[in-house]
């Protein structure tokens, strides 16, 4: 992928860590594999993409990562053990990234709470939004924006930093 980008645009100033999983599992009944899986998919791909991302940024003295990483790395959730671990790794990796590539390439994270998206709707009805203060899931735009925020120059100060778009959930535990 990163051989493509250079092939393209010859340079990288923005990467956003963004993809992931999510499936509830009583650790009792939790597989190897679904442990693994959560963790490859969530720590493992975004130390990877920084990397590689960090080898281009570092020679042009300029970039930004953000990574994506959730409330639950705060928190916890019952049968989501692994998904909560993975985004706490996340949320470390963010902060260890920052310290090591400052001053010229900045890492923050945006933690949202529950959003409407694909991999909420795969959770159990369980996980309801009676956590968040303002009373309801998020909307994917409201993420991408503080997303957007972070990649824009109106954050030029901003590095080492874990933005809660989460909806009060953090207050509510």
């Amino acid at each position: 992928m990163f051989a493509e980008l250079d092939r393209l645009f010859g340079k990288i100033d923005i990467l956003v860590n963004n993809a992931g999983i999510a499936k509830t599992a009583k650790i009792t009944e939790m597989t190897n594999e679904e442990w693994d899986r959560m963790i490859r998919i969530h720590l493992y791909g975004a130390f990877y993409t920084s990397r590689e991302a960090a080898r281009r940024m570092l020679p042009q003295k300029s970039g930004k990562i953000i990574n994506v990483t959730s409330d639950l790395a705060s928190h916890g959730a019952a049968e989501l053990s692994h998904y909560a671990a993975a985004k706490g790794g996340v949320t470390a990796l963010t902060k260890s990234l920052a310290r090591e590539l400052a001053p010229h390439i900045l890492v923050n994270a945006v933690a949202p709470g529950g959003t409407f998206t694909d991999v909420r709707s795969s959770l159990e009805e369980s996980h309801n939004n009676s956590r968040y203060l303002l009373g309801r899931l998020a909307f994917p735009q409201e993420i991408a924006k503080s997303v957007l925020f972070l990649t824009s120059d109106d954050a030029s100060m901003f590095t080492c930093q874990v933005l809660g778009a989460n909806g009060g959930s953090v207050m509510n535990g």
